[in-house]
């Protein structure tokens, strides 16, 4: 069985989908199922959601986060995304990303716990 919290070589992943916000993100390595439940939010615009969501998932990745927080970060970034009209002016920069895992945490530290990997500039 491969440790989902080590860092995972993407080629071994068979797939990451976000189906829709409300069913959370999933993916498969090796046979392993990763779950992160959806966040949630007050929906304004989900245009550039997936977008958002797979772009964060890649640079937490590059920036060596193992696939589960790299997906529970994307997942928050996407939230964010959600919460505001419009497209590229929806995404998140990372210090946003950043300080909305703070207060979440805060607010309910055994509910997103795992999301607290903060990323430098």
């Amino acid at each position: 069985m491969h440790n989902l919290n080590e860092g995972v070589d993407v080629r071994q992943v068979a797939r990451v989908y976000e189906p829709t916000g409300c069913d959370g993100a999933e993916a498969v390595v090796q046979g392993d199922e990763i779950k992160v439940p959806a966040i949630p939010v007050n929906v304004k615009d989900t245009t550039a959601a997936g977008d958002c969501f797979v772009g964060v998932l890649a640079s937490a990745l590059d920036r060596g986060l193992s696939l589960e927080a790299a997906m529970r970060r994307a997942s928050a970034a996407a939230v964010i995304a959600c919460s505001r009209p419009g497209s590229q002016s929806s995404i998140p920069f990372a210090a946003e990303t950043d300080q909305w895992i703070s207060r979440r945490h805060r607010e309910s530290p055994h509910r997103i716990a795992r999301l607290s990997t903060r990323f430098s500039p």
